[in-house]
């Protein structure tokens, strides 16, 4: 799928796969530099172009050189997170979808939807500004910054009480108090140890004997593993030359059956075979020279290689025998070797098992104590850091606050500035009641009246200017009357933009504005309204693209200044395919 379009001095091509969540986005400008980027639908965590974009929206907003605002998620939440305003989010001022004409008005009744749908009308309008917007976002910044400091500050206190401490001064008394317990300590394992030297020195030489035993074995072992490997070794070899004494009877048997053969086609590829005289030295079939080995009897040959094949094994299997029986030998050896060592070891275990359990119970109170001592001193000189730290926090806090405090004065001073926003609020107004009254709405006349809520930004109709018989698009009544509320909020609002040129795309599709409007019983009302676009598309909204999908074509009665084209789309007629010439679908 393919969409071009003009967005400021950029001429721009969007391609997309079916079903893909990418987008290749080319462009080039006016100065004829030229770009391109597969942009991602939703943000991805690093940018795709420059420092700020991030994804298809983030992309659009760089075109219009605007940076994308952040609005506060929750508006109910003072520290809520900011969030980007997306382009899908302005996107719904701009295309109205048919199954919703008569039951949603713009979001504004959607609990997760709301909030972005009023921020795009302070957007247009001008209540949010590019310096309002940064001011808020250092704003957010600097609160979470505090926040998280006088948090950090409140779980270090919290886990200091739980310890009892309450200055760094009671902690560094405590560091000296351990300190001191530490030294005496670790004076009374050094008296434990000399005593336990003086009074097993007995088992000295129990331990000579043992280390000079395990030397003696360990040298045993590797002999031991040296005839184990010559025995495999031999054994692999001797199966060798007996697998080469059977092929041989096998070579043998084949040479007694095809000696003195004639062949009278070649065995190799059945061709006949020219009998012709050979000389006694020559091969009868390749007519090759024989050597003299090859002149020798085969049988002969044979029992000679078999007999040397024979005196080989022979050997193979003496030596075999000698190497086994000497296995045998060494592994006695061996076995009687660690039956030394293991009757050594436990002689010693119990010749020591009566000094050291005395010396092990004292030595290991000892140990504890000190590794007790050295551990909580180490614990208590970071408490004592963090002492410092909490300090530190607390004043950076508090200087996080008066930058606070500056940038809250900043953002007042800016909202004073932002005059203009109401004025276009009041001609959103005018042009709401207009444009009602040129369509022929039932029940609006002009001595009605429009106010917009500013905070829920719900337009409510004031019957001859009554605040008391008010009402909205939510008890407006029938289905017709609340799509012909839609979608002429949505002309008021172009119309407004365009004339202030605010920033709104200049495109409008709607989707069936006639949606529960009988076309004979109220042709009045769809003449009006299509007669009313038509005078838009020529004056004020000019520049506007309008898209409009419908059950029936109203010409223009003065076409002049008017760029229209129409085609009838029905997916059963192939002269006449849908806007989407394969799509069969709901």
């Amino acid at each position: 799928m393919e969409l071009s379009a003009i967005i400021k001095e950029n001429e721009v091509l969007f391609e997309r796969e079916p079903g893909s969540y990418q987008i290749q986005v080319s462009w080039r400008n006016e100065k004829g530099d030229v770009g391109s980027v597969l942009a991602p639908i939703q943000k991805g965590q690093k940018p795709i172009w420059e420092d700020n974009v991030y994804n298809i929206s983030d992309l659009i907003f760089y075109f219009l050189n605007v940076t994308p605002l952040k609005v506060r998620r929750s508006k109910r939440n003072a520290d809520s997170p900011l969030v980007r305003l997306s382009f899908k989010d302005i996107r719904w001022y701009c295309y109205l979808d048919q199954d919703h004409l008569d039951s949603c008005f713009y979001h504004l009744e959607d609990p997760h939807r709301k909030s972005k749908s009023r921020d795009v009308m302070r957007f247009l309008v001008g209540y949010y500004t590019e310096q309002l917007n940064d001011l808020e976002i250092k704003l957010d910044e600097r609160k979470d910054e505090r926040k998280g400091k006088l948090e950090a500050v409140t779980q270090i206190k919290s886990f200091l009480r739980e310890f009892e401490y309450d200055s760094e001064k009671q902690i560094q008394q405590e560091i000296e108090q351990n300190e001191a317990e530490l030294e005496q300590a670790r004076t009374q394992l050094e008296e434990i140890h000399r005593g336990h030297i003086r009074d097993t020195h007995f088992a000295d030489e129990l331990r000579q004997r043992l280390r000079e035993l395990t030397r003696t074995l360990q040298r045993e072992e590797e002999v031991l593993d040296d005839l184990q490997h010559r025995v495999r070794q031999e054994t692999a070899l001797r199966a060798e030359i007996l697998s080469t004494k059977f092929k041989l009877a096998k070579a043998t048997e084949a040479s007694l059956v095809l000696s003195g053969v004639r062949f009278e086609c070649c065995p190799n590829c059945g061709s006949e075979i020219n009998q012709q005289p050979v000389q006694t030295e020559q091969c009868p079939l390749c007519k090759n020279p024989r050597t003299h080995t090859e002149q020798l009897s085969s049988t002969d040959q044979t029992e000679i290689m078999r007999k040397d094949l024979t005196t080989r094994i022979e050997d193979i299997a003496e030596s075999i025998d000698r190497h086994s029986w000497a296995l045998r030998r060494q592994e006695r050896i061996v076995e009687k070797r660690r039956q030394e060592k293991s009757e050594l070891d436990v002689r010693l275990r119990k010749e020591l098992e009566r000094y050291d359990s005395v010396f092990l119970s004292q030595a290991r109170e000892a140990e504890r104590n000190v590794a007790r001592l050295e551990e909580r001193i180490k614990g208590l000189k970071k408490i004592a850091i963090i002492t410092m730290a909490i300090k530190n926090l607390q004043e950076d806090a508090d200087k996080i606050a008066v930058v606070i405090k500056g940038i809250n004065s900043k953002i007042k001073e800016e909202k004073k500035g932002l005059k203009d926003a109401r004025q276009y609020v009041s001609e959103i107004e005018d042009a709401y009641l207009e444009i009602l009254n040129r369509v022929g709405v039932p029940g609006v006349s002009e001595e009605d009246k429009i106010r917009i809520n500013l905070k829920t930004w719900e337009p409510y109709i004031l019957p001859e200017g009554e605040d008391a018989f008010s009402y909205s698009f939510y008890n407006a009544g029938s289905g017709g009357k609340k799509t012909l509320l839609n979608v002429c909020y949505a002309l008021a609002v172009h119309k407004v933009a365009t004339e202030n040129s605010l920033p709104l795309p200049t495109y409008l599709i709607i989707d069936t504005p006639m949606k529960n409007i009988g076309e004979d019983v109220n042709r009045d009302i769809f003449e009006s309204f299509y007669q009313l676009i038509y005078e838009l598309s020529a004056g004020p909204l000019r520049n506007t693209q309008f898209i409009i999908i419908d059950k029936e074509y109203i010409e223009p009665d003065d076409p002049e200044g008017i760029d229209i084209f129409e085609r009838f789309m029905t997916p059963d007629d192939p002269g006449n395919p849908p806007l989407i010439s394969y799509y069969r679908g709901p």
